[in-house]
């Protein structure tokens, strides 16, 4: 028996591509600062509603105003 991982109705491996690409948007605000400065901060996050690629760009965001503040 073979096990498929599916992802939005799509095989995981369509996607793979262009969700590295989206998780390195999410990381973009840690890499500019530099994960040196922020290795003693602890950063979680949770959200709702939307689809995936809003979802991540509102984390995004909130990390970087979470590094401005």
């Amino acid at each position: 028996m073979q096990t498929r991982q599916l992802l939005s109705r799509r095989p995981a491996d369509q996607l793979c591509a262009r969700r590295a690409l989206l998780r390195y948007k999410v990381y973009e605000p840690i890499l500019i600062v530099g994960p040196d400065k922020l290795s003693n901060i602890d950063i979680r996050l949770r959200v709702k509603g939307g689809g995936h690629v809003s979802q991540l760009y509102a984390l995004r965001q909130a990390i970087a105003k979470g590094i401005v503040a």
